[in-house]
């Protein structure tokens, strides 16, 4: 399930509604509560990313350009022994991706030399992983053209 511009003020509040009909205004706060706090990470996370690239002041305009979706999963436990693939191998097409496991421990990750291997972090752990977006800054710093002036 995916929540869409969680951060305006009728996101989780559409939430609540759809969820619980007859209202309740707790989880919607702590919905809401999570969400923010999520925003504030990303946040400063871009903010030390964009500081050590030198481009700080585009800062502003990247966080009013920002949308926030949180994302719900369920991933059942497999019936047999096998080990089954809950969601394919992907980059993420956003800027950053933070995630929350819950008891399941099922994120693994790619090296540059193909081997996978499992992510298994504490239950108070936020994994930040950079997405597509992120990735286009971060090299379109990353090379230079240079001039020859024999050339013509």
């Amino acid at each position: 399930m995916g929540i869409s511009s969680v951060l305006d003020s009728g996101g989780m509040r559409n939430l609540a509604n759809l969820m619980w009909p007859q209202g309740n205004p707790l989880s919607c706060e702590t919905l809401d509560s999570y969400a923010r706090r999520l925003s504030e990470l990303e946040q400063l996370i871009t903010m030390m990313v964009f500081r050590s690239l030198g481009v700080e002041k585009y800062l502003e305009s990247h966080n009013e350009s920002l949308s926030h979706t949180i994302r719900v999963m369920k991933y059942e436990a497999p019936m047999t022994r096998e080990p089954q693939i809950g969601a394919r191998s992907h980059y993420d097409k956003t800027f950053l991706t933070i995630l929350q496991q819950n008891r399941v421990d099922g994120l693994e990750v790619q090296t540059k030399d193909g081997k996978w291997f499992q992510v298994a972090p504490s239950a108070l752990t936020f994994i930040v992983m950079v997405g597509e977006s992120f990735l286009v800054i971060i090299f379109s710093f990353s090379h230079a053209k240079a001039c020859n002036s024999d050339s013509s």
